[in-house]
């Protein structure tokens, strides 16, 4: 039980980077729209 704990962190933990690397990069594409 306690592998499969730690499997689902590190799951979710990944998984919440990537969302926020997307949001960040997503953000950065309006921003650079706008200045342009």
């Amino acid at each position: 039980a306690l592998i499969s704990r730690q499997l689902i962190k590190q799951t979710f933990t990944k998984m919440q980077k990537d969302v926020l690397e997307a949001e960040e990069s997503e953000s950065d594409d309006r921003f650079d729209y706008l200045i342009n």
